[in-house]
């Protein structure tokens, strides 16, 4: 089994017309949407016992940025790259930047960086926070409320306390909470496709 389900389209036959028209790229953006749900579904299914544990989860947090919308602002160019800051303790070790290794997401290019404070957020796109203190994870929360930021995280109660996508184990199976108001607030638009997986709970904050 590959590390992750493939994005791109197989390499396409030259044709006559000059290039692609808009309905093609359309398409084209669908049918890799399409790929990527499939697997994102199969891995919720049957993510135990191989690959590892962090290994799929790194597999999830890679296929979150395809669905999810970030607002133009959340870019500093068209060309920037879509980062993901890991925040906290660290249980992935590799296996994250192994899955975002030279992919891109609608021409961003995936990077991942380790994060000391909240104070080097910048530039992030996804944050994910290591198991903390409830204290600790609120006060994150409300330093980065009004950014474009998906949070996500394994702490227990996390989509309650207003973070966005809780990852966690349930049957030998990796699964996730989603708080799709709190990811509105931010000006993220989470994909109903995900949100509509069986496995998918939705949450609601319960703190302001």
């Amino acid at each position: 089994m590959s590390r992750h389900a493939p994005v791109l389209l197989p390499e396409e036959t030259p044709t006559r017309v000059p290039r692609r028209t808009a309905l093609a790229k359309l398409v084209g953006f669908a049918l890799r949407l399409v790929v990527a749900l499939t697997f994102l579904s199969e891995l919720t299914a049957t993510a135990a016992p191989s690959p590892t544990e962090y290994q799929v989860k790194a597999t999830f947090l890679f296929h979150f940025t395809h669905f999810v919308e970030w607002p133009a602002r959340a870019f500093a160019a068209t060309n920037a790259p879509l980062t993901i800051g890991l925040l906290g303790t660290d249980p992935f070790g590799e296996a994250l930047d192994s899955a975002v290794a030279g992919e891109t997401v609608n021409g961003h290019k995936l990077v991942v960086k380790r994060l000391a404070s909240t104070n080097e957020l910048a530039g992030c796109h996804l944050l994910f926070l290591g198991s903390a203190e409830p204290a600790f994870v609120d006060s994150v929360l409300d330093a980065v409320k009004s950014l474009p930021l998906l949070t996500v995280s394994e702490t227990d109660r996390f989509c309650q306390h207003g973070g966005m996508i809780r990852l966690y184990m349930a049957d030998n199976k990796v699964k996730f909470d989603a708080n799709r108001n709190a990811a509105v607030q931010a000006g993220l638009r989470m994909s109903s496709k995900m949100l509509n997986l069986p496995s998918v709970k939705l949450i609601e904050s319960e703190r302001p």
